[in-house]
């Protein structure tokens, strides 16, 4: 099978490009801070991507993708090390 996990999670305060309780998606981590790079459908139907703060995020879940599902090129690896980790440092 050759689906692929991603890390998903809602906002936890609005702010003007995202609204409270969207589906986010969790595209990378940053080593130095800890901020969180998401990706979403933003206020006016548009992908956005930005760093965001970790308070910022809450509930965090992994999302198994299918080939055809349109975010699974972002998808950049499967249920592993690297996603496992991801996931330790955001539920701290």
């Amino acid at each position: 099978m050759n689906d692929r996990a991603i890390i998903i999670a809602n906002h936890k305060k609005g702010n003007t490009r995202i609204r409270i309780g969207t589906r986010l998606y969790i595209l990378g981590v940053s080593t130095k801070n800890d901020d969180i790079r998401i990706g979403a459908i933003g206020r006016r139907g548009k992908w956005v991507e930005r760093w965001e703060r970790q308070e910022n995020i809450q509930g965090y879940r992994i999302l198994n993708l299918s080939p055809a599902h349109p975010l699974y090129g972002q998808a950049t690896y499967n249920v592993n090390r690297e996603l496992l980790r991801i996931a330790s440092i955001l539920s701290k």
